[in-house]
């Protein structure tokens, strides 16, 4: 199962990002956070040689926020800053930090499903019925 995340990167964080994926990188367009609004393209040329334009801002500071967004795969030893375990009598309870392995098997195989909470104060299920949910 793949999830879409997003990170808050600097500026050398997101270069080297478009280093380490110049498939992805190539041809991606992105618009700082903030008030200071930067827009920067990743191109490379026919060499493999990585290109970056600053299409529009004079200047960029040590704390401009660009946001990532990738998909990421779900297995059941991934490290979850936090997730939502359903149990068979119907309650819901957030766990801080741990895998799936780590929760699957709470009091006495009374775990029903596994979600991770959104930003948008929704779920999305990734573990059910003893196993991953398939794509």
């Amino acid at each position: 199962m793949k999830i879409k995340t997003k990170k808050q990167l600097n500026l050398p964080q997101l270069i080297e990002w478009a280093w380490d994926n110049p498939d992805l990188s190539h041809g991606m367009t992105f618009i700082s956070n903030g008030c200071e609004r930067v827009k920067i393209e990743f191109r490379y040329n026919p060499r493999g040689v990585l290109n970056l334009d600053i299409l529009n801002g004079t200047s960029i500071s040590n704390n401009i926020q660009f946001t990532l967004e990738e998909f990421e795969e779900i297995t059941e030893d991934k490290w979850f800053s936090e997730l939502v375990i359903r149990t068979v009598a119907g309650d819901y309870i957030l766990y801080k930090q741990g895998s799936i392995n780590d929760f699957k098997h709470l009091a006495f195989n009374d775990v029903e499903a596994i979600y991770i909470p959104n930003d948008d104060l929704t779920m999305t299920l990734i573990w059910h019925d003893g196993k991953l949910i398939e794509e």
